[in-house]
This record gives C-alpha cells, sequence and structure tokens, in this order.
C-alpha cells in the first residue's frame, strides 16, 4: 500500500484473498480496525475509519463467490425471459421492424429541423 500502482486506471482496483478458510478454525480475529489516510486532488482528505467484520463471511470460504446463488437465479430468471421475448420477436417481427425505421425517420427529421434552426424535443411516447 506504500506504493502506487502506475498502470491501474482511477476508479479501478485489484481483489485480493485475504485469507485462506483456515481462519475460521483457528482463534486469529476476525474483526480490525482500519484508518484510511488519503491525499486528494485538493489536498488531504479526512481521515476515515472503517470496522472489518470477518465474521460476516463465515460459511463463505474466500475462493468461493458469497453471491452465487443469487447470480444463478438471475441467470434463470434472464433465460426465462428470453424464451418469453423470442416468440414474440419472431411473430411481430414486421411491427417492430415498421417501428424502429418510423422511430429512426423521426429522430432523422428532427437532426434536420435542429441543424435547419428549429430546434425541437426528442419525447418518444
Amino acid at each position: 500500500m506504500a506504493r502506487t500502482i502506475p498502470f491501474l486506471p482511477p476508479g479501478r482496483k485489484l481483489v485480493y484473498p485475504f485469507d485462506t478458510a483456515q481462519r475460521w478454525r483457528s482463534d486469529l480475529p476476525m474483526q480490525f480496525d482500519v484508518t484510511v489516510n488519503a491525499q486528494g486532488p485538493a489536498g488531504p482528505v479526512e481521515q476515515l475509519t472503517y470496522r472489518i467484520d470477518l465474521d460476516v463471511l463465515a460459511g463463505h470460504f474466500p475462493e468461493t463467490h458469497p453471491g452465487k446463488h443469487l447470480d444463478d437465479q438471475l441467470g434463470a430468471i434472464k433465460d426465462q425471459i428470453r424464451a418469453l421475448s423470442s416468440p414474440y420477436e419472431k411473430a411481430n417481427s414486421e411491427a417492430i421492424r415498421a417501428e424502429n425505421h418510423r422511430w429512426i425517420e423521426e429522430l432523422r427529421s428532427e437532426d434536420q429541423d435542429e441543424t435547419s434552426g428549429n430546434i425541437s424535443r426528442r419525447v418518444k411516447t
């Protein structure tokens, strides 16, 4: 933490496992206080202290994704929606294509109005 990582763009992060599952079978502490001192573009940033409580991860090994069951359920929902929308799109492809064409022509017309000095508002109803 003492050195910067020059190839890491702002807002990005690197994630490393904190410990192995053996931590929960040991007498090691599960709660830590971490103090953050930082420099911002306008100078020093207010010092912040965070409590890290590893007990919330109990039962999940660091190598696994604790929210995996949620990801799996969302994936199943996505598959069901795709199964419903695909036949709809096939059955109504002509109407969908016509509406898309109409919408594109409307946008082109508005762009021409704006370039000619007539400013209109783009609102899809």
